[in-house]
């Protein structure tokens, strides 16, 4: 989550999650995963893959999640 002060204004900016597609490795930014792989077009299980910790909160991703 990220503050922001405009104009003595504010306002809290909540990211999506981070998903990846399990079969394809598919990555995409949504507040639930899709039914189905935008990319593989199987119905997937997705691994949510959004960073929680300070050392990799510039891109939102773990990259340490495979």
């Amino acid at each position: 989550m990220k503050t922001f002060d405009l104009l003595n204004i504010t306002k809290e900016v909540i990211a999506m999650a981070n998903w990846k597609c399990q079969k394809c490795g598919y990555t995409l930014e949504a507040d639930a995963p899709p039914e189905k792989c935008p990319s593989c077009k199987e119905k997937c299980e997705f691994l949510d893959n959004t960073c929680y910790t300070p050392d990799c909160q510039g891109d939102g991703v773990d990259k340490r999640i495979k």
